[in-house]
């Protein structure tokens, strides 16, 4: 929803002197018409790489999409039938401007999803825009960011283009699971004493995990040094069998954590363009709701209704969803090992999400291997230098039910046309 922001940061750049992270407390439903900005993107965002990729368009199949099975509208309806009251929700809704934080039921749904987050403490957002917004609240020019990278775009670009240093804390690669550096972050902090930490668990594209007694010491690193943390948890819930589920960033972390989540990824809901930011920190809140002003008001009211029903129907949603994830991670294995002979295509097992990297041992750079793939078979592989990694690996996205039949494309043209 938000490629639209790339001209966006050109309009914040002309209209407003002042940056959001500095934006005067006040009331929180005074603060749209009392905030003051403080300063402006240094210059433009860049251009968003994966979503850029004209393997989306260029494709018929891919390998590389890393929502879940998609929910019908048909499907999502037949669930409200069990609740009437929310059957009437739909069929007698508004399409009129819908609340601008957040339909109520809704973000008290949100709100029982973590632990004593009271509805004011949530925000409704599209995903990116929860980002985009969280960014502008966060930081500014000469602040310094840590992010864990590889990672999806804009939760590094965004800083940058405000003026923030971003220091690039990257997942290693180990020789049974990716892993977070715990050490190596000790040292940025004492090195950078940060403004913000961004995580992403699970970790996209590598499927990295972190244990509670990691995140515990990061979330005392963050607290030592007066850090905000921000996790993408967009993810939770797709762990994999015996990888413990984290607890919440806004949880364990109530003075400065904040936890984005949403409908695309666990629920199989990408196309209603749901999402949440939710933190106890109500000045926070406060900022970036009066910043969704600027970008979309007010979410879909169609969307909310749907988003409401597919929370009321949780519990059935999401284990379908993760059932086709397991079997899908499953068919990855099986193929990867169909190459253990020739080395061709090697891994380490992710631990969360719906995506693993292979490493291809090819003779030519993995960029232009897609390229050929996409032309020759219409299939698409995104390579791994789109979220700024090595060139060798690949993403592989396993949340469809159709992934053994791509896997089966791929392995055919391989062994019909080589590298």
């Amino acid at each position: 929803m938000l490629r639209c922001f790339g001209s966006f940061s050109h309009v914040l750049k002309s209209t407003c002197r002042y940056r959001p992270s500095e934006i005067i407390s006040t009331p929180l439903k005074e603060t749209a018409t009392k905030c003051i900005w403080k300063r402006n993107l240094h210059g433009p965002l860049p251009e968003f790489k994966v979503e850029r990729f004209y393997g989306w368009d260029a494709c018929e199949r891919s390998l590389s999409s890393s929502e879940c099975e998609p929910v019908t509208l048909k499907h999502l309806l037949d669930l409200a039938k069990s609740s009437p009251e929310y059957l009437l929700l739909w069929e007698e809704m508004s399409l009129g401007y819908s609340v601008q934080a957040g339909h109520p039921l809704l973000r008290s749904k949100v709100a029982t999803r973590y632990i004593d987050i009271t509805p004011e403490d949530v925000g409704i957002f599209a995903p990116q825009e929860g980002i985009y917004l969280s960014m502008l609240a966060l930081v500014k020019a000469g602040d310094s960011c840590i992010v864990s990278t590889p990672c999806y775009q804009s939760l590094h670009s965004v800083a940058e283009a405000l003026g923030t240093k971003v220091i690039k804390w990257n997942v290693k690669k180990g020789t049974d699971r990716w892993f977070f550096d715990l050490e190596e972050l000790e040292r940025y902090f004492q090195s950078h004493s940060p403004t913000l930490l961004v995580l992403n668990v699970p970790h996209n594209p590598t499927g990295a995990m972190m244990s509670q007694h990691d995140l515990d010491y990061v979330v005392g690193l963050c607290r030592k040094h007066n850090t905000w943390l921000f996790v993408d948890e967009m993810y939770r819930g797709l762990e994999d069998i015996g990888v413990p589920r984290l607890e919440n960033a806004c949880d364990v972390y109530p003075e400065k954590g904040i936890s984005l989540g949403g409908l695309s990824k666990s629920f199989g809901l990408p196309g209603l363009r749901i999402g949440w930011i939710v933190s106890h920190n109500q000045h926070f809140i406060s900022k970036i709701l009066s910043l969704k002003d600027y970008t979309t008001i007010c979410t879909s009211s169609p969307s909310e209704i749907l988003g409401i029903i597919a929370l009321e129907n949780a519990l059935e949603l999401e284990s379908s969803r993760k059932s086709i994830v397991t079997d899908g991670l499953t068919k990855v294995k099986e193929f990867v090992s169909t190459f253990e002979n020739t080395g061709e295509i090697s891994w380490v097992k992710p631990e969360g999400g719906t995506f693993a990297l292979l490493k291809l041992e090819v003779p030519k750079l993995t960029e232009n291997y897609c390229d050929t793939l996409i032309k020759r078979r219409k299939l698409m592989l995104l390579p791994a230098s789109l979220f700024g990694f090595d060139d060798a690996f690949v993403r592989v996205c396993y949340g469809k039910k159709d992934i053994a039949e791509r896997l089966g494309d791929w392995k055919d043209d391989i062994e019909s046309n080589g590298w």
